[in-house]
């Protein structure tokens, strides 16, 4: 359905397994709300790439598991206006799978199993307005993977797991607050990680085994 724009809503039914690559590629005239059935097991590379009338929140169902969400997704979303709720069992949050999604609300918890965030892949979503919840199991931060995410309100707490924060990964994030404590265990901060990052109002400090 790539460019298919006559559209005004879309019901997925509750026998489908697989949404595949660019499988509505900007379908822009859709409305309303995007529900996924509990059988949906995968959806592919910009699939939803630009589809920017959906609204509501957004729910990915916990039959979705591994790393079964693709690239760009959902790249360009801007309709959606409230919560994002991630499943439970992915390991990998891939690169810019709502980048440009700016109308998510609320908290943003990523699930305690995923262990990479791709680059980009919150990359200017603006709208989030509450915490920023990272797991205890997170390893690696990407390029950009919270660029311009300036709403977020609260402590920014990493987790003693994490190994790497790559560049800018929260470049313009102005909305932390509180102290912030790089793990000991990171080995790598990216350039410009938190360049504009002006809302800490506490301590900087680095846990012993940072290199």
């Amino acid at each position: 359905f790539y460019n298919c724009t006559g559209f005004s809503k879309l019901i997925i039914n509750d026998s489908l397994h697989i949404i595949g690559d660019f499988a509505f590629y900007n379908c822009s005239g859709l409305k309303g709300s995007l529900e996924f059935p509990d059988s949906l097991k995968s959806i592919g590379g910009y699939a939803f790439y630009f589809c920017s009338g959906l609204t509501g929140d957004l729910t990915l169902p916990p039959s979705i598991k591994e790393a079964n969400l693709g690239s760009s997704a959902f790249e360009g979303c801007t309709g959606f206006n409230g919560s994002l709720t991630l499943p439970d069992d992915l390991s990998v949050i891939s690169s810019a799978l709502f980048y440009d999604c700016s109308g998510f609300i609320g908290n943003l918890k990523i699930p305690n199993s995923i262990e990479s965030i791709g680059s980009l892949a919150f990359g200017y979503c603006t709208g989030f307005d509450g915490s920023l919840e990272l797991n205890n199991g997170l390893i690696s931060i990407g390029i950009h993977a919270f660029v311009n995410c300036y709403n977020f309100d609260g402590d920014l707490n990493l987790p003693s797991s994490l190994t790497t924060i790559k560049s800018s990964a929260f470049y313009r994030c102005k909305g932390f607050s509180g102290s912030l404590a790089i793990p000991g265990s990171v080995s790598q901060i990216g350039v410009g990680a938190f360049y504009q990052c002006s809302g800490f109002d506490g301590n900087l400090s680095f846990g012993e085994g940072v290199t």
